[in-house]
């Protein structure tokens, strides 16, 4: 049973109140202001102090000015963080300087489109007359290239290139997306393009070293797939198991999106289950005594965050290893767990090392598909009580499948315009072969050193990859199968989850519930 007393979940209401910071600093565009900090530093010791006043626990927990003090605090902590994240005002943007050259290096992998190579760089030192300045700040490039020669820059190489930049373009159509917005989001206010002319590289390894290892890994268990699977299911395995778009096409994108599947390619929490369950039932020989306890939980964290940080550190990839982190280390020591509580500690961290995670799409449909699950299905679920197990099997997974619709529908319909009618019957269809690409995926990125097994594999996998899109798009061909044009603004999204929740009230005083 969920317990929703403020003493058993105190962090959802802080998570609330922190969005509700952040999102009062994005909506009305505010700058970095000391005086949010010292309004913030005079209210923490006015907290402190009364705290250190009402020791008696009874009090304390009663103590409405103590509660509004963090209240007040946690919502100025997200719009102190928000404001301070915005570079644009920071005085060593590289924008506020005249330049000739900029000094920059590679942020990620660049993304090649026919003769244009597309990357996000950092900003590290400008050129003027002469003269070397420190800066910051990011910059996307859009880079010509010759086709006809091989193309070499990577993560983390430094350039040296001209200083032709703008800024990023507006939305000129009423409904267009917001490119611009957008790429605010990430912290980038400039775009330059420029040929290979007007770049000299000149460094290496200039960024994380962790992130750089990450991505040579990822491009070496990628490489793997494109030996041994073909060109039409190596990008979906690729996508699948590692999290690398680099190969997939866009009918590929467009069936599983039509389908309400897109989740499945998505790195998310399903993901990091599937690889937890399967090193924890391998390493059932540690579930004796609290120290193999404990060194178990500490290898599936380990095995945890390295998928992690190999497909990409996405929030809802994140999110799930935060989430499954804290789940493993409570069970270690034999201790129960709110999952409410783990969720909305999960997004608290996310929050404060990047709040415009708040605006991320990834990030809102994670969060809400895992809170559809923890409390909708429930309620789902106890519609229909069947004895038979298959049948029970079944109706399990057509109530996750309905649970998290319920919760996302509302964001997917305002972000992709379109829902899927089908979607029961897809879900359920790609649950076996989902499982056993990422099952089937290990172990074949695992022996791909022994080439017959690799080769065998790779059959297997192709067969089950060709079989997943024949079915699905034997779906996506179904008459009337979207409901597609659907523009909804953000007061009507409101609605929509006020009429979700009135309706589950509804449904919860029933006899059924």
């Amino acid at each position: 049973m969920i317990a929703y007393f403020k003493t058993e979940i105190p962090f959802l209401r802080l998570v609330l109140l922190l969005i509700l910071g952040i999102s009062t600093s994005i909506i009305f565009n505010l700058k970095p202001n000391q005086i949010y900090e010292y309004v913030w530093f005079s209210l923490f010791i006015s907290l402190i102090t009364l705290a250190f006043f009402l020791k008696n626990k009874i009090i304390y927990l009663n103590s409405h000015w103590l509660s509004i003090l963090i209240y007040i605090i946690t919502v100025l902590t997200g719009l102190i963080f928000c404001n301070q994240k915005k570079e644009l005002y920071q005085i060593s943007h590289f924008s506020r300087s005249t330049s000739n050259q900029l000094v920059v290096y590679l942020k990620e992998t660049p993304k090649i489109k026919g003769d244009i190579a597309r990357f996000e760089v950092a900003v590290t030192n400008l050129l003027y007359n002469g003269k070397v300045k420190s800066v910051s700040g990011n910059l996307l490039v859009a880079l010509r290239i010759d086709t006809s020669k091989q193309f070499k820059l990577n993560y983390g190489d430094e350039l040296l290139i001209s200083s032709k930049y703008k800024q990023t373009e507006m939305a000129y159509n009423p409904g267009e997306f917001n490119y611009k917005r957008f790429l605010s989001y990430q912290q980038v206010y400039h775009q330059c393009f420029i040929n290979e002319l007007q770049i000299v590289k000149i460094g290496e390894n200039k960024g994380n070293w962790l992130k750089a290892f990450a991505l040579k890994f990822r491009a070496k268990q990628v490489a793997k797939f494109n030996q041994y699977l073909s060109p039409k299911t190596s990008g979906i395995a690729s996508t699948l198991l590692l999290g690398d778009r680099a190969d997939l096409g866009k009918d590929i994108i467009d069936t599983f999106t039509k389908t309400g599947t897109m989740h499945v390619l998505s790195v998310s929490g399903m993901h990091v289950a599937l690889v937890v369950y399967l090193f924890s039932t391998l390493l059932f020989f540690l579930n004796g005594s609290f120290r193999k306890r404990i060194l178990k939980a500490i290898i599936i964290i380990i095995l945890v965050w390295f998928y992690a940080l190999i497909t990409g550190l996405a929030p809802s990839i994140v999110r799930a290893a935060i989430m499954i982190s804290l789940v493993v280390i409570a069970k270690a020591n034999l201790k129960p767990v709110n999952i409410f509580n783990v969720l909305s500690v999960s997004a608290f961290i996310l929050l404060l090392y990047n709040p415009f995670n708040v605006v991320d799409v990834g990030f809102q449909l994670s969060y809400l598909a895992v809170a559809g699950l923890i409390y909708i299905q429930p309620k789902v679920s106890l519609l229909f009580l069947p004895e038979n197990k298959i049948i029970k099997y079944v109706w399990d997974t057509i109530s996750v499948s309905i649970a998290a619709q319920i919760a996302t529908a509302p964001v997917s319909l305002f972000y992709f315009h379109q829902f899927p009618l089908y979607f029961v019957f897809s879900n359920i269809f790609i649950v076996i072969p989902a499982m056993l690409i990422m099952y089937i995926g290990i172990v074949f990125l695992v022996f791909s050193f022994i080439s017959p097994v690799a080769k065998i594999l790779g059959i297997v996998l192709d067969f089950i990859i060709n079989f997943n899109n024949e079915g699905l798009k034997l779906i996506e061909n179904i008459p009337n199968a979207n409901i597609t044009q659907v523009w909804l603004s953000i007061f009507e999204i409101i609605i929509f989850y006020l009429l979700i929740v009135f309706a589950l009230k509804a449904v919860s005083q029933t006899k059924f519930i």
